[in-house]
């Protein structure tokens, strides 16, 4: 065998700027062209049997040179529907960096964003209902977006307002327990003075004689007033015996 049969035999092209990487040859048919795999760039409606194509769904496409727009080059696009066997043909639209349905399929309409409205050969929806009802489908669609929308921005506006609150609190916080021993020596000292009056209420208490039962409140002012108001007459047993010694020396004839 030959060395070019043999370098063709497991269909390798050898890259003359690149020997050392074989790349696997690309197949090309009668007219040149090559055949890879499309993806079907959003929701189309076969003309041949008016069964839908969903996005996503892939053929076995002939890639062709349709023309130039400017510098940039139109690529069109051969496949077949996979319900009848329609051909379809789908060319790049460089302009408005989209796809253009040039024959076999109609764009479907599901968004704002969809600027096409026909076949791609254009060709207008059949009745007014149909234009309706497309219409209503984009209103909704768009509707639904700038809901979402509205809710993302209310949610980050809500998102900062929160952070904010919390720094504050975390702010807040350090001020008044940052400090753990000053703080922890402030409460034993006031829990000190809070013990120390209490134990000098038990001392009085136990001086003027009442029951342990008994607790004496801390004084205020108004009590120091209230007593110092009160007026205390002499020795009341003693007057009432000298008054009875003196009932007890009268007569009861006088």
């Amino acid at each position: 065998m030959s060395s070019l049969a043999a370098a063709r035999a497991d269909n390798f092209y050898i890259d003359p700027d690149n020997p050392q990487k074989p790349t696997k040859k690309l197949k090309r048919n009668a007219e040149g062209h090559i055949t890879i795999r499309f993806e079907a760039p959003f929701d189309m409606q076969c003309l041949g049997c008016q069964l839908s194509i969903g996005k996503g769904v892939r053929f076995n496409a002939e890639k062709f040179k349709a023309g130039n727009y400017h510098s940039s080059t139109v690529w069109g696009f051969r496949m077949k529907s996979p319900c009848c066997k329609t051909p379809i043909e789908i060319h790049t639209n460089p302009k408005e960096a989209d796809y253009d349905v040039i024959a076999g399929a109609r764009r479907k309409l599901t968004g704002a964003g969809n600027n096409s409205r026909g076949d791609g050969e254009g060709n207008e929806p059949e009745n007014e209902s149909e234009i309706a009802t497309n219409t209503m489908h984009a209103t909704r669609s768009l509707d639904s977006k700038m809901s979402r929308l509205e809710k993302r921005l209310t949610n980050e506006r809500q998102a900062r307002v929160d952070n904010r609150n919390l720094e504050l609190i975390k702010e807040l916080s350090y001020d008044r327990y940052g400090d753990d021993a000053a703080r922890n020596g402030e409460l034993r000292r006031s829990m000190r003075s809070v013990r120390d009056d209490v134990r000098k209420r038990e001392r009085r208490r136990d001086e003027l004689g009442l029951s342990r039962e008994v607790t004496l409140l801390p004084e205020t002012r108004m009590d120091r007033a209230r007593a110092s108001a009160v007026v205390f007459q002499g020795k009341t047993r003693e007057h009432t015996l000298q008054k009875r010694k003196k009932i007890m020396k009268q007569g009861i004839f006088k």
